[in-house]
């Protein structure tokens, strides 16, 4: 199992370059390339997107520092209109050419909340799918959630796409192509009246999780904090995916504690992160001897 982190806020203070060589020096195995800010000001943004990243590919594996996942910009899992949607379809097949020429292994893209597994298929999936299967890379949908009501004090979320296990088996299955798969993020199976964590994992199996965004949080909020400064069951988490065999990556979306810190205290915030992971990773890797 390969140790994996986000690029995204490294990306957005120092550069992709620099924010690959920071997570190599870490001790990282690889990273996962966040596109939200790099198709939008960062590395991927002009019109030669392609040629700043075969450039990345090439510098990443000049430093051993492979791109083994992505996540691709779409914020198409908020309940907005069906316009906003199909105009961001271009970007997303951007974003997965540029996945494959990092060499990523998954990409992960948001389904959309304004239909069910099938529109989410035809407007979205099917588009990508062919231009995944051109580099050998998988296309992995996520469960997802959203605000009740914000104006109130006592904000609530709720599942949309994917948030139960009946949707998100239902939503990989209906392409009934291997290239599609589950990134399941930890912390959204642990946000208020979404389904449980051990459930979800459950339902999908070893066949269909491929991915996963490991982060803690308090239970209420989607924090992305670094795991055991939120309320999550770390033991139970590792023991779960161990009991399907889960044998994809383990990548961290910790993004809100990494920005946190002062460039002088990232080199021992990242240390600690890398040794976070490790260090679950070999419980998952002892439950399943057990």
């Amino acid at each position: 199992m390969k140790l994996v982190t986000m690029t995204r806020s490294l990306e957005k203070r120092f550069g992709l370059k620099t924010a690959i060589k920071m997570l190599k020096d870490a001790g990282f195995d690889a990273y996962d390339c966040s596109l939200f800010n790099a198709m939008k000001n960062g590395e991927f943004s002009g019109e030669d997107a392609l040629k700043k990243a075969r450039e990345i590919r090439e510098y990443s594996d000049a430093i051993a520092m492979p791109c083994l996942q992505t996540h691709t910009p779409s914020h198409a899992s908020d309940l907005k209109g069906i316009k906003y949607f199909l105009d961001g379809i271009e970007n997303e097949k951007l974003a997965v050419e540029i996945s494959g020429i990092l060499g990523a292994e998954v990409a992960v893209v948001h389904p959309t909340s304004i239909t069910d597994a099938e529109g989410n298929y035809d407007m979205l999936y099917s588009k990508l799918i062919p231009i995944a299967k051109k580099y050998g890379l998988k296309i992995a949908c996520e469960n997802m959630f959203a605000w009740k009501n914000k104006l109130t004090i006592d904000i609530e979320t709720v599942p949309t796409a994917c948030g139960y296990s009946r949707d998100f088996v239902r939503q990989v299955d209906i392409a009934n192509d291997e290239t599609m798969v589950a990134c399941l993020d930890i912390g959204h199976c642990h946000l208020p009246n979404n389904e449980k964590f051990e459930d979800m994992v459950k339902a999908l199996g070893n066949k269909r999780l491929k991915a996963l965004h490991v982060n803690d949080n308090n239970m209420r909020d989607d924090q992305h904090i670094f795991p055991f400064f939120g309320k999550i069951n770390w033991n139970e988490v590792c023991k779960t995916l161990a009991e399907i065999d889960y044998d994809g990556n383990f990548t961290f979306e910790v993004d809100h504690f990494v920005e946190k810190f002062p460039n002088e205290l990232l080199p021992e915030a990242l240390a600690l992160l890398q040794a976070t992971g490790r260090c679950l990773i070999a419980k998952i890797e002892e439950y399943k001897i057990k």
